[in-house]
């Protein structure tokens, strides 16, 4: 499930417990002050999960904001909230989560480019997935070099599937079917370079067939 969860239907407005957690909800810290003002009108709400989402990664500080705008919770996220608890969240000072946006992009992008190097780094014993991937970055970094990258991934392509003494076929097909991130990577890439560059649409097509 993803999307965002800003309003409560009238019929939920008895619900003592909802699970949210495990989700793709990826809010940013205004869409969350949304969201816990649409949960707040639920005033029998005692336990709430939602961990398990992007926005928990990427927003810890999250646990805080739902505690204080949600005075009558008794569980966050498998955690008991105690009076102590409740008190101290009570005498603290918090800011408007809106000013937490700038940051939540800031984290957002060091977490996707640790993720992507992740992904890279499986490139390593994989050749043809990296050269293949290799040439599609430098066609999002470098425009000039769009056409004769994506000639020299086609050919690549071509190389790999008809002729047998320039790569082992076997191998190529056993290489990908144990690294899926590889692949999501480099098809990432296609979709990207698919909506940015229209004259590389016969060659990226060319290769996904192959």
């Amino acid at each position: 499930m993803e999307g965002k969860f800003d309003s409560v239907p009238q019929s939920c407005t008895g619900l003592k417990r909802i699970d949210l957690s495990g989700n793709r909800f990826s809010l940013t810290p205004t869409q969350l002050e949304n969201a816990i003002r649409a949960l707040g009108k639920l005033d029998t709400l005692h336990n709430l999960r939602v961990e398990g989402n992007p926005f928990c990664k990427v927003f810890p500080e999250y646990q805080i904001y739902f505690l204080r705008g949600l005075a009558v919770l008794t569980s966050l996220d498998g955690q008991k909230i105690t009076p102590e608890t409740r008190n101290e969240m009570v005498s603290t000072k918090l800011h408007s989560m809106s000013l937490f946006d700038d940051i939540y992009e800031d984290r957002l992008q060091e977490i996707q480019a640790s993720e992507t190097g992740q992904k890279e780094e499986v490139l390593v014993d994989f050749p043809c997935l990296k050269n293949l991937t290799g040439l599609m970055r430098s066609i999002l970094a470098d425009v000039s070099q769009a056409q004769s990258c994506s000639e020299k991934a086609l050919f690549l392509c071509r190389t790999i599937n008809e002729a047998a003494d320039a790569y082992d076929r076997s191998c190529f097909f056993t290489e990908i079917a144990h690294i899926p991130e590889a692949i999501e990577t480099f098809l990432q890439m296609i979709v990207v370079l698919l909506e940015r560059h229209d004259t590389l649409r016969e060659n990226l097509i060319q290769m996904l067939a192959r």
